[in-house]
């Protein structure tokens, strides 16, 4: 687990580090005359960048101060081709895939890999805000069902000061 990074100077930084880095080792390279498959130097790009980009978020949610635990499906772990079983949901039609964090547990397990020792599974949750939609009384009275029902009992749910303002059709 991760805090995020709301600071847009230290965010542009680090993409700027990493694009450095990049460039270097390809002109490094251009100049010894190693040839490097593009493919492959793409991919660790991407795969380093997105290392990183997922722990950034707009200066504008800090209030959240939101922390994330990142599953990636890296290969270089899975070698033995175990893999968290993938589950889906549906969403405007289209199928969304997803893993459980239990399933991810599991594996970390059987590999071997650390697993946090904490009794609770529970994060530390402490408010959560129904955002502004229609049937706003119903949902909030859903999440608090939903929270008890998972454990959290102490988890305060109110609805969002933010007034709803319905999409109307042209």
């Amino acid at each position: 687990m991760r805090n995020l990074n709301y600071k847009g100077e230290e965010q542009s930084k680090i993409v700027a580090i990493i694009l450095h880095v990049y460039l270097i080792i390809m002109e490094w390279n251009q100049q010894k005359g190693i040839e490097i498959e593009e493919d492959i130097f793409q991919k660790s790009l991407i795969t380093n960048l997105y290392r990183h980009i997922v722990f950034l978020k707009n200066p504008a949610f800090l209030d959240e101060k939101e922390v994330r635990w990142v599953y990636t499906e890296d290969q270089k772990m899975f070698d033995d081709g175990t893999l968290a079983p993938k589950h889906f949901r549906v969403d405007h039609n289209i199928l969304i895939p997803y893993v459980t964090t239990i399933d991810i547990i599991n594996i970390f397990k059987l590999k071997g890999l650390p697993v946090s020792n904490s009794k609770s599974r529970l994060l530390p949750l402490r408010e959560v805000i129904v955002g502004p939609q229609e049937n706003a009384d119903l949902v909030e009275c859903s999440v608090r069902e939903f929270l008890e029902g998972k454990g959290y009992h102490s988890v305060t749910v109110k609805k969002s000061n933010v007034p709803f303002r319905p999409t109307r059709p042209y």
